[in-house]
């Protein structure tokens, strides 16, 4: 696949020019996120009509560091810096996307690595597991550390931080690592925007317009758990950051798995031939955080159709953190050079040399056992010897052998059909020579081909197989409701419910939405007391997701100027209060990937009365969008 990865070091913006490249009724925008733990990626383009995976390019790349134009991806760190105003006050600066180990400023606050695994219930929750808890105890005291820093000095000072679309400098709160997440994926949105501004020429109205419009969104999380715990948290933030409330959470695993299968059969037949059918995929991505696992059978990639597997997913050994004033053992040790690992095993060659890891030398008491032939203590640190980075490098990929070896034994007992069973190795931790080389040593005797997955320099496989996952959508024959819909009265309407409260459900999340009989029509009443004209009947759009949590999509209201023209009648009850009964109903209109819902009051207020006048009938309607991804469902290619 041929890259097509911007490098302009400039993004003149045209605020006045009008572009016809990017229309609603003929494209759609995709971007594809990574959220990864050592980088992340951001991939787009236009996509129009329907095509085959089998065609489908490499998306554009965007320059996730705004300060390196030649990259492609951009670090998931934050820098809190200290910066003098153009009034001669302090105040904090934060960055985005900046090398932690680049020579900084005097005046640096903080610098934080936005490790996703914050995000999931595994960072709150209590572990049985001694590794996990030392893991997340020493993250959580790390980014604990730098928040104080922070919301210590913006006691004093007020933070800013720089919109990468305007230029424009904006004030920021930072209470947590969700605030701080959230922000992040601000700027990874608005850099987006600017960066396709630039390429298609347009200005910031227009592209703003365009990502509020014309845009469908996937980001990937990790398979951590067997449900989808983590997805709920992401979309609340995702939803505070701007983006559109269809955006679809894709697993890591898959979204390689996708990638790898598209890029292999590139310039081949059409159909994928009988052998082809007959092999299954084990998709290893080794990342910064998590080993995300992924079984893959082929089938017909030009129609779409794509069998995906089981899921599977471990925490890397090598996030253990560095203990200090505790007694140590080789274990402790070993631990504490996992820490420091992710950041010298990618160059690390088959022959492996003694390599020095700096820690912190005022925790280190070893004792002359451990002296002898593992460690020898530096004026700086300690050096790790050849054996026992080997050992290191055994230790860690042996957890992950333990998840291959299951998805490999399901994919020849659960699968008769599948004669030949390939594992392709991808993600920034399958680079290191040793990797490939241990995988094969214990694979391939067993009769297991073992790749490597190419091009990652060029091709962030995720976020690309993220986006092939949102071009796929444009044939999807099966629509499905991403979410429960219901309207619930706005706390401004002149009116009640009568005999009814809460929130009404409309369309229930998993309908069928072509299936006639699974499209419900809700029809209400409503009741004012000593009513005033013009009354206001005012509804709440609200979606009850997968994820428990209720999200406010939108308003839809009718205003009744006169009882004379709506044809109400007034009643007037044994107490002598004068009340208005009105009936309405609500149903969704489906059009697309953006549906209708439809608020209608009948003439007379009653859909019964024999006076009616259906040409009086009054209508309003709001666009909302229901129809769940087709990445996000099984068996899309059914009908």
């Amino acid at each position: 696949m041929q890259s097509l990865i911007s490098r302009r070091k400039h993004f003149p913006l045209n605020h006045n020019h009008q572009s016809n490249l990017i229309q609603p009724d003929n494209y759609r925008l995709k971007v594809a996120i990574d959220f990864g733990t050592t980088t992340s990626s951001i991939c787009y383009d236009k996509v129009a009509g329907v095509e085959p995976l089998q065609s489908r390019k490499v998306a554009r790349n965007v320059v996730c560091n705004p300060y390196e134009p030649a990259g492609y991806r951009g670090p998931s760190t934050a820098v809190v810096h200290e910066d003098i105003a153009s009034d001669g006050r302090k105040r904090l600066v934060l960055k985005f996307g900046e090398n932690l180990d680049a020579g900084r400023p005097h005046g640096v606050l903080a610098e934080i690595t936005l490790m996703k695994m914050s995000l999931l219930p595994l960072y709150l929750e209590k572990s049985s597991d001694r590794l996990t808890v030392n893991i997340l105890n020493s993250l959580k005291a790390r980014h604990q550390d730098a928040l104080r820093k922070i919301q210590l000095e913006a006691v004093t000072s007020d933070m800013y931080t720089q919109d990468p679309l305007t230029g424009h400098f904006r004030l920021c709160v930072v209470n947590s690592m969700e605030d701080l997440i959230t922000l992040f994926f601000e700027f990874l949105w608005h850099l987006t925007m600017r960066h396709c501004a630039a390429e298609y020429g347009i200005g910031v109205e227009d592209v703003t317009s365009l990502f509020h419009e014309s845009v469908d969104v996937a980001i990937s999380v990790p398979s951590i758990g067997p449900d989808d715990s983590p997805m709920g948290n992401y979309q609340q933030l995702l939803n505070k950051a701007g983006y559109p409330k269809n955006t679809c959470i894709l697993f890591e695993g898959k979204s390689a798995g996708l990638f790898h299968l598209v890029s292999e059969r590139e310039g081949e037949n059409d159909r994928l031939d009988r052998v082809e059918r007959q092999r299954a995929f084990i998709i290893v991505d080794i990342g910064g955080g998590t080993t995300d696992i992924c079984s893959v059978r082929p089938s017909d990639i030009n129609d779409e159709t794509v069998m995906l597997g089981a899921f599977a997913a471990g925490i890397s050994r090598r996030l253990a953190p560095i203990y200090g004033g505790i007694p140590w053992t080789e274990s402790d040790l070993l631990d504490a050079f996992v820490a420091k690992f992710e950041f010298h095993k990618r160059d690390t060659g088959t022959d492996m040399n003694d390599i020095e890891i700096q820690l912190y030398r005022g925790a280190l008491k070893l004792t002359e056992e451990l002296r002898r032939d593992t460690f020898e203590l530096t004026r700086d640190g300690l050096v790790l010897r050849n054996f026992m980075l080997r050992r290191l490098f055994d230790m860690w990929l042996n957890n992950i052998f333990h998840l291959v070896d299951k998805e490999v034994r399901d994919a020849r007992l659960y699968n008769s059909g599948v004669q030949s069973v390939t594992i392709c190795l991808a993600g920034w931790g399958s680079r290191p020579p040793y990797v490939l080389e241990a995988f094969g040593n214990r694979y391939r005797q067993q009769g297991t081909k073992v790749v490597m997955v190419q091009d990652l320099d060029q091709s962030p496989a995720v976020a690309q197989g993220n986006f092939l996952s949102l071009a796929s959508q444009m044939i999807i024959q099966k629509k499905v409701a991403r979410a429960t819909f219901g309207t619930r009265l706005h706390i401004s309407s002149s009116f009640r419910h009568v005999d009814t409260h809460g929130t009404q459900r409309v369309v229930h999340q998993g309908t069928d939405l072509d299936d006639p009989r699974q499209q419900l029509s809700l029809t209400r009443t409503v009741v004012t007391e000593n009513p005033v004209f013009p009354l206001t009947l005012k509804f709440d759009i609200m979606s009850d997701t997968e994820f428990q949590w209720v999200e406010n999509e939108g308003t839809v209201q009718i205003e009744f100027e006169s009882l004379r023209n709506c044809g109400f009648r007034l009643e007037q009850r044994d107490d002598g209060v004068t009340v208005l009964k009105v009936q309405y109903s609500v149903h969704v209109c489906y059009r697309g990937m953006v549906s209708l819902l439809v608020l209608t009051v009948p003439h007379t207020g009653d859909f019964d009365n024999t006076e009616r006048n259906r040409n009086l009938d009054m209508i309003a309607s709001q666009q909302i969008n229901i129809q769940k991804h087709a990445a996000r469902m099984d068996n899309i290619n059914e009908p």
